[in-house]
Parts: C-alpha cells; structure tokens; sequence
C-alpha cells in the first residue's frame, strides 16, 4: 500500500504464497490493495457499519519461543453489562500466570507469557450481553369480545432491556394515528391501545411489535364485534371476586375462590399453565353458591404450583382471570437426645395425650419413658 490513506483504512498479512489478506477495514468509498508482486488485485468498498455491539478487529501476532505476544480487541456499543470472554480455539481461557486478561473501557486484550509451541493457534475475543434478551410478554394480548358501539383496551407488559419501539397493527397494517378512534399509551413496560366506538370494521386481528436493536417479537389477539341483544335480558359474565396468588408448604391443601355473575349464568373452563386443567380426587370445583365457585387444590405436591386460569364465558361474552400457586417442598428437622431424660423433659413440655384426646399407645408411650423417673 503505497498512501497513506491506504495503510489507515486497510491492515494487510501477507503469506508465505505471496497472496494478500484484508482482515480488517474501516469506512472507506473506495479503493484498491497489491501484493508484493504490484499486481492489482481487486478494488474494495467497505459498507456502513450496522447498529449494535461490535468488535474491532484483533491484530495478528508472533513471538518467539520463551517470549509474550498482547492481543487487543477494540469494542464499539458496548455498555456495562457487556461480558468478554478470550479463547484459544475452542478452549475458554482463563487469567493466570500464563495469561494477563484485562478489560476496561470498552478495551479488551490477552497477555500470553513464557510462549510455546503449543501456544501456536487461533485466539479470538468472544462478547457476552446479559441484558440483551428475548422478549418476554408478561402479559400478553387477550382475545375480546365487544358490543357494537363500547370502547375495547389491549394491553401488553414487556420486560426487556434496551426499551423497545412499539408499533400496533390491524389486521397487518399498521394502525395510523387517530385520536377520535385510537389512543395509545405507555407507562414502564405497560403498553395499550384502546379503540373508541368500535362497529364491525373493528373486528379483525391485532398485533401488538415490539423490536428494538437486538431484534423483535410480536404477540396476537382477536376482536369479535357483535350486536347487542335486543330480545333478551343478558349481561356478560363479571368477576365480583378474583383469584388470589397462593403459598403454601407441600403437603398442605389450598383453595381458590372466585364470584363471577352473568346472565345467562356463564360456564367456566380451568387452565392450567396455559393446557385444561386435569380433575382428580385431590384437584375439584366445587360450586358453593350461586355466583361462588371454589377450586380445591388438596394435599398439594410441587408439581401443583403453576398459574391457574379461569375462564367464565357466556353468549354475551368471556372474562379472564388467573393467579399462582407455589408450593415450597417441605423440610424436617431431625432433634437428637442425650438419653431418656432428655426425651422425657421434652415430652413434658409438649401437650399432655391425654388432654387432647391421644390414642392409649400415646399415654402408655408417655407411661414408658416418666415411669423410670419416678421411681428414682
């Protein structure tokens, strides 16, 4: 390379074939490279960068055998959460007396000491991002039901870092702006649009997007406008009562309770972790009133806890609702005694069997370890 110009935008190795390499280039609009020979090669034109985190190129390097060879990675978008891990092929490398491993400002590098034979071989800079993650809706879109005429909200929770873009659309097409017919709102993660005055050009498909610079994910909903009943008194189903979260030790039994009201009485349908809910002995509903309906989750075992739906639906329409169950394995405490006077000064101290109804092998048990104390 014979500018300067050149030697800035391009690092070349040359072979023992005489052959040239480009391992790294920056920003350029043009340009050519020759090899030793002066033999033009090809012209080389270098695009814009795309957004994100990225590393720069990682110089070669040679060292004589007994000596030290620094290897350096420039990072670009990095930011504090940002991981660097060197390797030397596929082996994850580790500080040590052989290695010096620093990073600090967006500058990675590897001091390699007392060089090998065997230190011959690919080195690379690898980068780690734990807060650049897959998108988790929390809370997902709903399918809905309405009545021509009401107002309909969607609402979505997303926990993801950096905050994404949000865009809404309808049907596939994004959802242009309207304050008459659309609002849209965010508050820390929480994001909806309410649709004004729905008809039936309302009901379609809504898509909900969310991307920012490490990617995007969408979730899905459907809106079904219908008439309003005219012939008929009904009322679409309402939760008066919802279901609590609940914690409890393995073993115990837990019940969910919840009042829904509808005319015509709704239906109900139990979910369990998103699949229908599996009846046995130990898991019914029982229906204590009208409007009371009580899940009994008895003798409750780990794989119990989950998130438990319900779902009341009538002809004028659906409600959801849902809450957890965890259930914490049980633990027990092994008390040790020095001899039988110990065993008998604690079971003093508990309730006496007979007081509470104990069964004879009880008071007989209790007989067997007090009767030696008192004949001494």
């Amino acid at each position: 390379m014979k500018t300067l110009r050149h030697r800035r935008y391009y690092q070349s190795l040359v072979k023992k074939e005489w052959s040239t390499v480009v391992s790294g280039a920056r920003i350029a609009y043009g340009g050519a490279f020759r090899n030793q020979r002066g033999i033009t090669v090809e012209r080389v034109k270098v695009a814009t960068p795309e957004q994100g985190l990225r590393a720069g190129p990682i110089l070669h390097g040679s060292a004589e055998e007994g000596g030290h060879v620094r290897f350096v990675c420039n990072l670009v978008n990095y930011d504090k959460n940002t991981e660097v891990t060197w390797f030397f092929g596929s082996r994850k490398l580790t500080a040590s007396h052989k290695y010096e491993i620093s990073y600090a400002n967006g500058i990675a590098s590897i001091y390699v000491k007392d060089i090998e034979e065997s230190d011959d071989g690919l080195y690379r800079c690898q980068l780690f991002v734990e807060s650049v993650r897959s998108y988790q809706f929390t809370l997902p879109l709903y399918n809905r039901t309405a009545y021509t005429g009401e107002d309909v909200r969607f609402g979505v929770t997303i926990t993801v870092h950096p905050e994404p873009q949000v865009t809404w659309l309808k049907a596939g097409h994004r959802i242009k702006h309207d304050e008459t017919k659309y609002t849209f709102t965010s508050d820390k993660g929480l994001y909806q649009l309410m649709i004004h005055n729905v008809n039936k050009e309302d009901d379609a498909e809504y898509t909900v997007l969310a991307h920012n610079k490490f990617g995007e994910d969408s979730c899905k909903a459907r809106l079904t406008v219908t008439n309003p009943p005219v012939a008929q008194d009904v009322m679409r189903p309402m939760f008066k009562r919802l279901l609590a979260n609940v914690e409890c030790v393995e073993g115990e039994s837990v019940r969910f309770e919840l009042r829904v009201s509808g005319i015509p009485a709704p239906t109900l349908k139990w979910e369990k972790d998103g699949k229908p809910l599996e009846f046995r002995p130990q898991v019914e509903v029982v229906q204590e009133d009208v409007d009371c309906h009580v899940l009994h989750v008895r003798e409750t075992l780990i794989e119990d806890s989950g998130t438990y739906r319900v779902t009341a639906t009538n002809i004028a329409g659906s409600a959801t609702c849902q809450a957890t169950l965890k259930v914490e394995r049980i633990t027990y405490t092994r008390r040790e005694f020095k001899n039988q006077h110990g065993i008998a000064h604690h079971l003093l101290n508990q309730k006496s069997p007979s007081d509470r109804g104990g069964a004879p092998w009880e008071i007989s048990l209790m007989k067997k370890f007090f009767s030696p104390l008192r004949t001494t």
